[in-house]
């Protein structure tokens, strides 16, 4: 206890040394984390064929919109594209953005956790950020983290509400309103990058807004509008200037209609509507195995205080706790971070709710009016964005992202429910000591699920130069099947003749240098669906498109696993009889499980 008393005195006296080591500590983590897992990011087909896709058709001069089919707000693509001019178009550029977001998440997130816990705790929780959320992936496609993400625009968009909490945190605390014009800035620039998840964020910063007790009231009320009014005049002063009315309405608000019936397989089995009352289960489960954790390591910590402060049953009484404590720590391990269930964070949206309930109680009975009220903008905001992900809260997915701000609370939570209870029951001075125990286990939880993410980091030692940078690969039949492809389109296709990729995978349009003149270069179920069999197969036609390369790639996320059997069965017909087969790479796709790619010629 002295030690940990001296050592926290020799960070506390001094301000530098703790920003000295918060740093260090951080860099070094993100510096290991980022040799353990570099240029192993991404997948050569799923998600990152658009990401790669999308801007450097911006840079060739097409109109995002009118000339390519998205889904998501424009400002992401148009800086990646804009990055790809500066620094050429290549995996490297993607992936600079992708740790510049990083960084940048890191600096916001401790400042986030530094608003309500120590400075200690908050660089524990950036590592396990880290850890988990930022280079942790999950799967084997490697798509779900912030370096090489499956959508940039979801990352951008965190990042500039994250950015925006932060300045909104500060208005309530000091009420300047620099702090308000920089929340609305970045809160516009989230819904430039994805406004189906701006908004009810939105929503629930005005709301904040209105609880907030001053004067200045109408002024406070005009600036709160503003993100939605200037997001709305910048989209459309882009759309008219660029023509692309047209075609937002198609991509953009088409799919945010389509999602919003409820038909969306993707989106009902995301948020762990599927399963409801299994995953409500969980929910609980994940809640009450918390619960033992946090009592076992309360017990553990009284007796390891008790000990230190009476000599009586001295040896006994540390024995005791420190044994309870590595129980509870080995107890978590084993049964909230484990590969099947993955409980630690499912139990986030419930503590959120919890979190929003007490905090406003706490307000309208005027206790510590400004902090509870942070407490609960952070809580609300957090609430909202794990909504896509409400029954299936796991870095896994979506949840990478959307689970991230709620990291904060749920550190505040268990923080405040330990250190409370080690009060209760036996008083003693409120800091590192009584934190200590949790952290350790929340450490361990992150650790162990970053040993679960380098063993897939571990089996991508395929070195690849794809000519538009280094990449790791896995070394299978279908990381052969694919190269082959692109070798083959590369040396024995014209760089004149067109290109398109179906279902997925406009990467081997990036890494061949062959071009999809269409609008569209996705083919999934939701996608067919919601453009049309007969516009797709009207745009081939009269583009009289050179080569078609069907790619297995099964859609079981969709509901609609093969293309050609369980969906587009007018385009694949079509397809037969207008294209005829020249070569093949690996199995036939989707007479089997095996990955294959099949290149067809126009007749």
């Amino acid at each position: 206890m002295k030690l940990l008393d001296a050592i926290t005195n020799f960070f506390e006296s001094h301000r530098y040394r703790r920003v000295l080591f918060s740093c260090l500590v951080v860099a070094a983590v993100f510096a290991y984390l980022l040799m353990a897992s570099w240029h192993k990011w991404g997948d050569l087909i799923v998600d990152s064929s658009r990401e790669m896709w999308v801007p450097l058709q911006i840079m060739r001069g097409k109109v995002l919109y009118k000339d390519i089919y998205y889904f998501h707000g424009p400002l992401p693509a148009y800086i990646i594209s804009l990055c790809y001019k500066i620094f050429g178009a290549s995996i490297n550029t993607l992936i600079g953005c992708g740790i510049a977001t990083t960084i940048v998440m890191c600096v916001f997130m401790y400042m986030l956790a530094n608003t309500f816990m120590n400075w200690f705790v908050s660089v524990i929780l950036v590592v396990n950020y880290c850890l988990v959320f930022a280079f942790g992936v999950g799967t084997y496609d490697v798509i779900f983290n912030y370096i090489f993400p499956y959508s940039f625009a979801s990352t951008f968009c965190l990042l500039f509400i994250a950015g925006s909490l932060l300045c909104f945190l500060q208005y309530i605390e000091f009420e300047k309103t620099a702090h308000l014009i920089g929340w609305n800035l970045l809160l516009t620039l989230a819904f430039l990058s994805r406004p189906e998840t701006a908004l009810p964020v939105w929503c629930a910063f005005v709301f904040s807004g209105l609880l907030i007790k001053s004067k200045r009231r109408y002024f406070r009320l005009l600036m709160l509008i503003t993100p939605v009014f200037l997001s709305a005049m910048i989209y459309c002063i882009g759309l008219y200037w660029l023509n692309a009315f047209d075609g937002f309405k198609e991509t953009l608000l088409g799919s945010l209609l389509f999602a919003s019936k409820g038909k969306d397989a993707f989106v009902i089995s995301t948020a762990g509507f599927k399963e409801v009352t299994g995953n409500i289960l969980l929910v609980i489960q994940s809640f009450l195995y918390h619960l033992i954790v946090v009592v076992v390591l309360c017990a553990g910590s009284i007796l390891v205080h008790k000990a230190s402060a009476n000599n009586k049953m001295k040896l006994l009484k540390t024995i005791s706790g420190c044994t309870l404590i590595v129980v509870a720590i080995v107890f978590a391990c084993n049964y909230l971070e484990n590969t099947d269930d993955l409980l630690q964070y499912r139990c986030i949206p419930l503590i959120l709710l919890f979190s929003i309930i007490l905090s406003l109680l706490k307000m309208f009975h005027g206790v510590d009016y400004k902090y509870n009220h942070k407490f609960f903008t952070l809580s609300f905001i957090a609430l909202l964005l794990t909504a896509k992900i409400i029954l299936n809260a796991t870095p896994i997915l979506s949840g990478f992202y959307l689970l991230t701000i709620g990291l904060v609370v749920y550190y505040v939570y268990f923080i405040k429910l330990t250190t409370g209870i080690c009060k209760k029951i036996s008083p003693f001075s409120v800091g590192i000591c009584q934190s200590l125990p949790i952290l350790i286990v929340f450490v361990a939880l992150a650790i162990k699920s970053w040993g679960m993410s380098a063993d897939i980091y571990s089996g991508k030692n395929l070195r690849v130069d794809s000519g538009k940078g280094i990449l790791y690969c896995w070394g299978d039949l279908k990381t052969k099947s694919y190269w082959d492809a692109v070798h083959y389109l590369q040396n024995h296709t014209s760089k004149n003749d067109s290109l398109v990729v179906i279902p997925e995978g406009a990467s081997i349009n990036f890494y061949a240098e062959r071009s999809n003149p269409l609008k569209y270069f996705l083919f999934l179920p939701g996608d067919i669906i919601k453009i049309g069999e007969q516009t797709i197969i009207n745009q081939l036609h009269d583009s009289k498109i050179d080569y078609i390369a069907i790619v297995h790639r099964p859609s079981h996320e969709y509901e609609f696993d093969a293309f050609g059997v369980d969906y587009g069965l007018q385009l694949s017909s079509w397809i037969a009889g207008n294209y005829e087969k020249v070569n093949q790479f690996g199995a036939k796709p989707f007479s089997s499980d095996n990955f294959g790619i099949e290149i067809l010629k126009r007749k």
